[in-house]
């Protein structure tokens, strides 16, 4: 009995290599063929985690995976490459989720105490993170592409500056910006003077779909497109990065 609780060749205790550690309650342990060489192809990730914590957007270039729920509840989401369409599954104990090889995803806690195990069909497992994808593309590229303010992207980016893995980071002190900045976000390198628009147009904006149909907006496109007018953005105080500053004559 006593070669029972021996750890070798055929066994490894998996708190011996953590991969990622937030706090006491979020930790993600790993086995692959450098813990456990007779492991066969196979990868694990066991992960910890409390309410609203998330395993980070990312993808294994080199695998799939199934996302086994030990306990708790999670929601897991993926972009279907086949079809191109977001999809969520809310899993609980004994429910499984199967993701392709390549394909961009997530897993969060909906419960305290949600328990994962991830499962994949390789024994050294590649992943891509998204904050890793973020914070290593240039800036400039990405406001050029996608016809965005430079200094907006800069200024969003700038906190992501390592792997985050478990999100949101603990310092992390979004509701404080919201509450406090948000509302002035929109004039940011802007002059004031410009975004004011006729106070008539700025209560229309405000009273919704049903103004947008009195307008005579009949599809969903053309309401989306008033509503990315600079009078709704400037009304509504949506980030700047929710209009093209490019497209709309504001720079």
């Amino acid at each position: 009995m006593e070669n029972a609780r021996k750890f070798g060749q055929f066994t490894y205790r998996l708190s011996n290599n953590v991969l990622s550690k937030k706090d006491a309650k979020n930790f993600i342990y790993a086995l692959g063929a450098e813990q456990l060489q007779t492991i066969g192809d196979t990868y694990l990730l066991d992960v910890f985690l409390s309410k609203d914590n998330c395993v980070e957007l990312h993808y294994h270039p080199n695998a799939s995976e199934l996302t086994y729920c030990i306990s708790g509840e999670a929601e897991l989401g993926f972009l279907n490459m086949d079809t191109m369409q977001w999809e969520n599954f809310v899993i609980e104990r004994g429910e499984v989720v199967a993701i392709p090889q390549g394909w961009w995803h997530y897993a969060c806690a909906k419960t305290n105490e949600t328990h994962l195990l991830a499962i994949h069909d390789t024994d050294r497992l590649e992943t891509i993170f998204g904050s890793d994808i973020l914070h290593s593309t240039p800036n400039e590229l990405l406001a050029h592409m996608y016809c965005l303010n430079e200094k907006d992207v800069e200024r969003a980016l700038s906190p992501i500056k390592d792997t985050v893995v478990i999100g949101p980071p603990e310092d992390c002190n979004r509701h404080d910006r919201r509450n406090k900045g948000l509302k002035n976000a929109m004039y940011t390198n802007r002059d004031i003077k410009e975004r004011k628009e006729p106070k008539k147009e700025m209560e229309r904006a405000s009273k919704g779909k049903k103004h947008l149909f009195d307008q005579g907006l009949q599809t969903a496109f053309e309401m989306d497109e008033y509503r990315m007018a600079p009078s709704y953005a400037s009304h509504h105080y949506m980030h700047p990065m929710a209009i093209c500053p490019n497209c709309f004559g504001y720079r």
